[in-house]
Order: structure tokens, then C-alpha cells, then sequence
């Protein structure tokens, strides 16, 4: 149900994995940091009622998507906000959990902003690369946080005359951990 357009979707199994694993609670303050068609902040925002989620992205087009899928799923408490992180994370609420779903290579300034806001904020990281993987491990270390990895790979069926065909997806990282 997700308007789509040119900018990336976090598929719905990867989605659920990183919104449950960082136990958002009703009263959460969030912050989605790359949020492409806003499909986590949707996720985060059912999970926060009575909280407030607030989605960045750099690319134009991803905040447009943003706000036309709130409003598709009924979601007023999201704030889409067009910039360059970290340079804009300044102006806005401490975030109890944090998503980082693209950094631009801001990786190590974006923890260091979420640190100085919130030293005890969750953050969750997703990452296809292996150089992603290595900033958020670096990033995570440094602010002196905990963390865990997981690598989830999915893999679906589709139909092929008489025979099921397995049609793999690229796999992802998920990076999640507390600072201090």
C-alpha cells in the first residue's frame, strides 16, 4: 500500500526486524536519519501513538514520499524534514530510538550528534554494504555503546510454469545497539 516512487523501500521482513528490535514505546521520541518512502517511520509512528517521529532525508523526492504515505496510513505524528544529516539533527527533540537507514558517510558525525542529544538513545542501523557495516561497528565502539549484528538474508518463491523458484534478495545487516 506504499506510494512508490524512484526512492528505495526497505523490504517489510527487514522493516519489522528493525522497528521490533528497538522496543519502541508509546511515548518514544524517533528519529528515521535516510528515510526514503517513510515506510519505517509509518512503523515507528504506529508504535509511538502518543510520541513523534521525525524522518530526514537529503533527496527531495523521499520527503514528498514521506509525507504522502503518512497521510495514506493515517500517521500525524511525523515530521518529514528535507537536509542534509547531521547538520540539521540540531533543531529537533532528543530521540529515545534512532533509525539510520542512510548516512552519506556522516556515519560517525550522526552518532556524535544522537550522543550529544541523547547519550543513552537505541539505534538501529541497516546496512547493504560492508563498508557500511564497518562505520556503524567504528561508530558504535567509539560512542562506547553496545551492540550486536545481525545479517538477515530473504529469500521468496515465485511461480514458474509448474515449478517454484526461489528469487533471493540481497542480504542486510542490522546493527543494533544502546550508547553508553
Amino acid at each position: 500500500r506504499f506510494i512508490r516512487g524512484s526512492v528505495p523501500m526497505t523490504k517489510s521482513i527487514v522493516r519489522g526486524n528493525i522497528v521490533s528490535s528497538l522496543e519502541i514505546g508509546k511515548n518514544d521520541i524517533c528519529w528515521d536519519i535516510g528515510c526514503g518512502t517513510g515506510a519505517i517511520s509509518i512503523e515507528m509512528a504506529f508504535r509511538c501513538p502518543d510520541g513523534m517521529v521525525y524522518a530526514f532525508d537529503k533527496n527531495s523526492e523521499a520527503i514528498e514520499l514521506t509525507v504522502r504515505n503518512s497521510r495514506r496510513f493515517g500517521c500525524d505524528n511525523i515530521t518529514a524534514i528535507d537536509g542534509i544529516c547531521p547538520d540539521i539533527l540540531g533543531n529537533f527533540n532528543s530521540p529515545n530510538k534512532v533509525f539510520i537507514g542512510g548516512s552519506s558517510g556522516n556515519m560517525n558525525e550522526i552518532f556524535k550528534c544522537v550522543y550529544n542529544k541523547n547519550p543513552y538513545a537505541d539505534i538501529a542501523v541497516s546496512a547493504v554494504s560492508l563498508e557500511t557495516l564497518t562505520l556503524a561497528q567504528e561508530a558504535f565502539e567509539k560512542f562506547g555503546g553496545e551492540y550486536s549484528i545481525v545479517q538477515i538474508a530473504v529469500t521468496e518463491t515465485r511461480k514458474i510454469g509448474n515449478h517454484t523458484m526461489l528469487s533471493a534478495q540481497n542480504p542486510v545487516f542490522i546493527i543494533r545497539g544502546k550508547l553508553q
